[in-house]
């Protein structure tokens, strides 16, 4: 996903293996900071990639591929 915030513009990247949510996010052009939270089951992990998915999106990132 890709936005702007603090006119700057900026990405997230969030990925889902299994019961781990891989996340980076940064400002564009440069690596930025990387995440991994692991849930009980992938059930719990589905979930928070949605909502992460979602409440990315009403900040205004949009999706790229």
């Amino acid at each position: 996903l890709i936005g702007s915030e603090g006119g700057q513009d900026r990405f997230i990247e969030i990925r889902r293996d299994g019961a781990k949510l891989y996340i980076r996010e940064g400002k564009v052009g440069v690596v930025g900071v990387r995440k991994v939270t692991e849930y009980p089951d992938e059930g719990r992990a589905g979930h928070a990639f949605a909502i992460m998915v979602s409440e990315s999106t009403h900040r205004g990132y949009r999706q790229v591929r």
